[in-house]
């Protein structure tokens, strides 16, 4: 059987990055995982994820195919290639353009507690 293993940091917020199994048809005795078959610009690919992730590779797989469509209804024309292109450029750079304060919710969070504090005691 063909595998590989792939490595996703599904978003900046999670502690635990998510791990899935890209597999072909023939059958598996590995862990019991979940089989999902996502179908990106017309390609089908089929992998494999814990139960507790599911829902989440969902979630995001429904984004990006959001985030597909709008690229395709912008620059009408471009091929697949171009498109995913664009997708995936997207994602890496407003994910690389979060501020700090939000990778940190608690600095955030104790920011605005002090604040409510000093207004309620002055």
């Amino acid at each position: 059987m063909t595998k590989a293993f792939c490595f996703l940091q599904i978003d900046c917020a999670l502690n635990n990055p998510i791990h899935c199994i890209f597999t072909t048809n023939k059958k598996s005795k590995m862990n019991p995982s979940v089989p999902i078959t996502l179908k990106i610009c017309n390609r089908q690919y089929r992998i494999k994820v814990e139960p507790e992730n599911e829902e989440v590779v969902r979630k995001i797989y429904g984004g990006m195919l959001e985030k597909i469509n709008t690229f395709r209804e912008l620059f009408k024309g471009r091929d697949d290639q171009d498109i995913m292109a664009m997708v995936l450029i997207d994602h890496l750079t407003s994910s690389a353009a979060l501020p700090d304060a939000s990778q940190n919710p608690t600095s955030e969070m104790l920011s605005e507690i002090e604040s409510i504090h000093t207004l309620l005691h002055t």
